[in-house]
């Protein structure tokens, strides 16, 4: 049944290819028909045979094929599918059409994901639609509809509850951020970018999403540079090109090379940026995004009309032109192109083209207009103004009922008052007590807290070591406080040990009786003692910033040095610096 199935699907299709090719030779026709039924004999032996197997062994299949074959994906997804509908299993549906919604072009992903949320339709259980929602907004994006990929990405936001996944988190942050890059909103874009990029740093998945991070890096780049932020956009880009190099991703690299020339056609280095667009371009080409691609040859265009090669620059533009109404994809460039273009031709008194792309100048104006309004409203109704909203209501209730509320208002004011009052004192006796801290540390120059306490008749008996051993560890200790040795950052009661030529138990066990404190203590009491008096006799650290101080002084962030500090001395490393500066200039 499935072979005369086949054989009919060929028939039309042969048709149709009658009705194009009326001369199609009968020979040319017997092969094509063989091969094709041959074809067709070959899938449908794979898919019998393949029929019986369980679902472990498909998916296992799915999984090794997944980013590198997409027809065997197909086939095994497209048995997985059959198999799960045969046992009415929704979730293994849901499964299989989402894996196929990846695997095809736009419309074909749209079905899928449509047939998806069919079968399993309790969104709010089923982390399954967020998956759905986020790739309808990635296809969405990347056809250039992107009032439909906002909406798919905010919905996957409502659902992000479901995952556990930092990393999706980020991902759909950063995809809504690169919409708002596409319609200029170019300030809260950076922020999105900014957020995703420091989430990815912060839980250490840089080396686990290596992709993602160099796409972060690109659209931080990109957006500083949109911003006119010059130096930022060098520094991530910089950074890209490293990180790339890095984690071997040559088409990454490729890209950042791209970039950079973009950013030295800012700089006025325009035969710079001609020469690089021209060797890096083509090795991007097959994989880079349609938009981006524009974008290059715009910038590729721009550089030779700096050159005053106009016959060259227009050739660009072209591109340009061709590539946009291909895709139907828009960014702020594309309006300045066209510009570029109309006013040629019009100084060419080329009528016909001046009349084209003036067309296509108020085309892209009007579809510009329509996106940016209704993706701006959208954005702010459901993605940046809830609280404000919120707020806004708050605000409105209280004024309504001012009028016939005006004693409880000024028993409002009177406490408000009161506690401004109370909170202006608290802050003067913090200020008083952070001073006289301050003072205190000051006027303390003494590390006595550190020194090796005398109990060497009890040692035998609470340590339960040789005499030889704690005496020579306590000398080796001496010394690597002597020598600032704790300032290295590596430094645990393994690797110091290790260096003593003693073992972790007996160093711990000496720590502990001698300096009355564990290791980790002793180790970050050493450092805090020792930054102390560093920004009291080194007016050149005072000028580091609280993270570099704490990388400085044996610290991996600023966070764990500033709370280290606070509780050793009660007050922040911050105001301890502002004091020190205050007093040196009143000396």
């Amino acid at each position: 049944m499935k072979i005369r199935l086949s054989i009919i699907i060929n028939n039309d299709y042969l048709y149709v290819i009658n009705n194009k090719l009326l001369k199609l030779p009968q020979k040319t026709f017997k092969i094509w028909l063989i091969f094709t039924v041959s074809l067709n004999f070959t899938v449908l032996a794979q898919e019998d045979s393949l029929k019986n197997k369980d679902y472990q062994y498909l998916f296992k299949r799915i999984s090794e094929f997944y980013d590198h074959d997409i027809e065997k994906t197909k086939l095994y997804t497209h048995v997985y599918l059959e198999k799960a509908k045969k046992d009415n299993d929704s979730l293994k549906i849901t499964q299989a059409l989402y894996y196929l919604s990846q695997k095809n072009d736009y419309e074909k992903s749209l079905q899928y994901i449509d047939s998806a949320f069919t079968y399993y339709y309790t969104p709010l259980k089923n982390k399954y639609h967020l998956f759905l929602h986020y790739h309808a907004g990635y296809i969405h994006y990347g056809k250039g509809k992107y009032k439909e990929a906002i909406d798919s990405y905010l919905a996957a936001k409502k659902l992000i509850h479901l995952s556990e996944s930092k990393i999706l988190h980020s991902g759909i942050e950063y995809n809504i951020g690169l919409v708002r890059l596409r319609i200029g909103e170019f300030n809260k874009a950076i922020k999105i970018f900014k957020t995703s990029y420091d989430d990815i740093i912060e839980n250490n998945l840089e080396s686990e999403y290596s992709e993602i991070y160099l796409r972060n890096l690109a659209a931080l780049s990109t957006t500083y540079w949109y911003l006119k932020k010059i130096d930022s956009a060098t520094y991530y880009n910089s950074l890209s090109i490293n990180k790339a190099i890095k984690y071997n991703n040559y088409h990454r690299y490729n890209k950042s090379r791209v970039t950079q020339a973009i950013i030295n056609y800012s700089k006025n280095n325009y035969k710079n940026a001609l020469d690089s667009i021209t060797k890096y371009a083509p090795l991007i080409q097959e994989r880079q995004d349609s938009l981006d691609l524009a974008i290059t040859y715009f910038y590729k265009g721009k550089a030779f009309q700096k050159l005053n090669d106009w016959e060259n620059a227009i050739i660009q533009f072209k591109k340009v032109d061709t590539i946009i109404q291909k895709n139907k994809r828009y960014t702020q460039e594309i309006e300045e192109n066209y510009e570029i273009l109309k006013n040629y031709y019009k100084n060419k008194e080329d009528i016909d083209n001046y009349t084209l792309y003036l067309e296509r100048l108020i085309d892209f104006d009007s579809i510009k207009f329509n996106i940016s309004t209704y993706l701006k409203n959208e954005l702010l109704e459901k993605y940046d103004a809830p609280k404000w909203i919120e707020e806004k209501e708050a605000l409105i209730t209280k004024l309504e009922s001012k009028d016939s509320k005006k004693s409880k208002i000024l028993f409002y004011l009177s406490t408000l008052s009161i506690l401004l009052i109370l909170l202006l004192f608290y802050y003067y006796t913090k200020k008083q007590r952070y001073k006289k801290r301050f003072e205190k540390i000051i006027a303390n120059t003494s590390t006595s807290d550190l020194r090796i306490k005398t109990k060497s008749k009890r040692i035998k008996k609470e340590l339960n070591l040789p005499d030889t051993i704690v005496k020579d560890i306590l000398m080796k200790i001496q010394v690597f406080e002597k020598e600032n040795q704790f300032l290295n950052n590596t430094i645990t009661l393994n690797s110091l040990a290790k260096k003593l030529g003693t073992n972790s138990a007996y160093l711990s066990k000496i720590i502990n009786f001698h300096k009355d404190k564990n290791f980790s203590t002793y180790l970050t009491d050493l450092r805090i003692n020792y930054v102390i008096q560093a920004l009291k006799e080194q007016p050149k650290l005072r000028e580091y910033t609280i993270k570099a101080i704490a990388f400085e002084v044996g610290f991996k962030n600023s966070e764990s040095f500033t709370t280290a500090f606070y509780k050793k001395t009660k007050i922040y490393p911050s105001y301890f610096i502002k004091e020190l500066q205050k007093k040196e200039k009143s000396a």
